[in-house]
């Protein structure tokens, strides 16, 4: 199904040392041009689970995210919904991804209880948004939601 993808596993630590070894890794496997998926248990960091604090380690912070991106990388990130008003929400997100990679193409993909958050580059912009065509044709309910509407 994706014959070019490459997975990278591993645990991601609570402890900063050990977490910041894994990321390191993963960096020094994915070359520049490369898209990263981030399934993170809770979705992008809260200000009541720093770095280093147990529980950590079911969040991606935004200094990871903009590291990835900075390396001339796409990044989608899986987000499941709180309870919380949805557009709302994925506007917050992708808010907060533009801070970190203002010269990334950002949109989210949508369902009821979930959302795929994009930050491409330039040149993955286009591939991903056909890719993001393809799975709403094939995920009822899917909808995209584009950045600064």
């Amino acid at each position: 199904m994706l014959p070019k993808a490459r997975f990278y596993s591993g645990l991601v630590s609570d402890t900063k040392a050990e977490r910041g070894e894994y990321f390191e890794r993963l960096w020094a496997t994915t070359p520049i041009g490369s898209i990263i998926f981030f399934d993170p248990d809770n979705g992008l960091e809260v200000k009541s689970t720093p770095k280093g604090r147990r529980g950590s380690s079911k969040f991606l912070y935004l200094d990871e995210l903009c590291t990835a991106g900075e390396g001339g990388r796409s990044v989608v990130v899986y987000q499941h919904f709180g309870r919380v008003e949805r557009v709302a929400y994925v506007d917050t997100q992708l808010n907060r991804i533009h801070e970190q990679l203002p010269r990334h193409d950002l949109f989210a993909l949508t369902g009821t209880h979930i959302a795929f958050l994009v930050a491409a580059t330039k040149e993955s912009s286009e591939p991903l948004r056909t890719a993001s065509d393809g799975l709403q044709a094939r995920w009822p309910g899917l909808q995209l939601l584009a950045f600064g509407r």
